[in-house]
């Protein structure tokens, strides 16, 4: 009973420990092949890879608490109050990712500096913080 319900938890959990380090690994790769130009390109990667850090922690955060309110509904065979989690769940992340797309696109520059990139940096992380946020908007409006 106990090696069933460990192999079920880790099918669940094994797809997004892989996730984890792949977006770490992502993160390590920018960062070595910028640090093959400048000093300052590496910085710049590394204070975008905190700024994108943030975001994505923040809607894992909301993804887990909606999926915890699916999974209770459906475990209590409340499938109408599932189904409206699910759509609210759905809202939720368009809203978000929108939101959260827009305030990162028009506040690149002080969100930056608040990160730390002072003038030097910004001309690298600039170029490079507006793609992966492009990107990011992108998955999470997804």
């Amino acid at each position: 009973m106990l090696k069933r319900q460990t192999i079920e938890l880790l099918s669940l959990a094994l797809p997004i420990m892989i996730e984890t380090v792949l977006q770490t690994l992502l993160g390590t790769t920018d960062a070595y092949f910028a640090g093959q130009l400048t000093d300052a390109a590496i910085s710049g990667i590394s204070v975008t890879n905190v700024v994108m850090n943030i975001f994505i922690s923040f809607f894992a955060a909301v993804s887990i608490g909606t999926t915890a309110l699916v999974s209770r509904n459906y475990g209590k065979k409340d499938l109408i109050q599932t189904a409206h989690c699910m759509s609210q769940s759905i809202l939720l992340g368009i809203l978000l990712g929108i939101g959260v797309g827009l305030f990162s696109l028009l506040f690149h520059e002080p969100i930056l500096r608040l990160s730390g990139a002072d003038h030097l940096i910004l001309s690298y992380v600039r170029p490079y913080y507006l793609i992966v946020e492009r990107d990011l908007s992108r998955v999470l409006f997804l």
